[in-house]
């Protein structure tokens, strides 16, 4: 077959990656539109700027592309950042199909043995940078290190983006969450199914009941490398009562849990939905290597199976504390 000719092709991209100026330029330039009309939308606008609020300005998990930044990258970046970061012992290589494990190894060795890191770089990997960042900015610790004392002079901070002729404010709210890695990811994803679609609880109360939003929904982000947010969000007219009535639900949560009904159907959709990530050869050969790169445990239906028992022991402060809730709105009528 053309096994061998294949895999010499991605030695070469490894090793030797042609990085063509004209290629860069056109790549520039559509990063460049993007980032050009990237205040279209209110919604990002919000999106962004709670980032910055939650990770703090200069986090490289809120860092917003420039069109400097982007203008001045040359090749020769290019080629720099794949030396120091695309090397063997930092990559994981993932072959599936009909064909002699022990033929294919010999195969891979004989194509492959000889990758090294690029010259002038250290035998060690780099350690990545995200491992000397603090997990919280000061901005958190000072909104949420002393609860007694915030609920008693500013419980909830809320941020404004005026926007002049929005028909509507874009509100998100966002508090720190977890990462891929913490066990409570496959409980917490159960409660934001109990909380989204028709029948959640903050569909049913702030759209059917209250008319305050078309579209609302709240979720635990969970990053693989580091803690993602827990992030509300919708757009609406009314955004001061949508603030007041979005906090309102969140509380009413920790205060009476899913029931077991609610429980069982938020299971059901996530095990229905679970299957499609396994639903090709190819999803699931990255699944797998994306895991197995990462260090993390294998992801099991199980997981979201026996969740259901530890979901109402989550109904607490620690994953859902409206008092340290952060608000930011895209219209300036969010305050009346």
């Amino acid at each position: 077959g053309d096994t061998r000719e294949v895999l010499g092709l991605l030695a070469e991209l490894l090793q030797q990656p042609a990085l063509p100026t004209d290629k860069l330029s056109m790549v520039q330039a559509q990063v460049a539109n993007i980032i050009s009309h990237r205040d279209d939308d209110a919604s990002s606008v919000a999106r962004r700027e709670l980032y910055k609020l939650l990770y703090g300005q200069d986090s490289i998990y809120a860092r917003t592309p420039t069109l400097s930044g982007v203008a001045s990258l040359t090749p020769a970046d290019l080629a720099a950042h794949i030396a120091a970061w695309q090397r063997p012992d930092g990559a994981v290589l993932g072959l599936v199909g009909d064909f002699s494990s022990s033929d294919m190894m010999n195969t891979v060795k004989d194509v492959l043995g000889s990758w090294s890191p690029a010259a002038g770089q250290p035998a060690e990997q780099r350690a990545h940078p995200h491992e000397d960042l603090p997990d919280l900015p000061a901005v958190l610790a000072a909104a949420a290190g002393n609860q007694q004392q915030q609920q008693q002079q500013q419980s909830q901070v809320v941020y404004l983006v005026d926007r002049p002729g929005a028909k509507q404010a874009s509100v998100y709210a966002g508090e720190p969450g977890i990462s891929l890695s913490d066990p409570d990811c496959y409980a917490l994803d159960v409660l934001a199914a109990t909380l989204n679609g028709f029948g959640g609880t903050l569909f049913d109360e702030l759209r059917t009941r209250q008319g305050l939003a078309y579209s609302v929904a709240a979720s635990w982000d969970s990053p693989v490398d580091h803690n993602g947010l827990f992030v509300a969000a919708a757009e609406t007219v009314q955004p001061a009562r949508f603030i007041q009535e979005l906090s309102s639900v969140l509380s009413s949560v920790r205060e009476q849990p899913p029931t077991q009904q609610a429980l069982s159907k938020a299971k059901a959709g996530l095990l229905n939905s679970f299957v499609f990530n396994f639903a090709s050869t190819y999803s699931q050969l990255q699944r797998t290597l994306v895991f197995q790169l990462l260090g993390l445990p294998p992801v099991s239906r199980g997981g979201v199976s026996s969740s259901a028992l530890i979901v109402l022991q989550l109904i607490e402060p620690l994953h859902n504390a409206p008092e340290t809730l952060m608000w930011h709105s895209g219209a300036s009528s969010a305050t009346t």
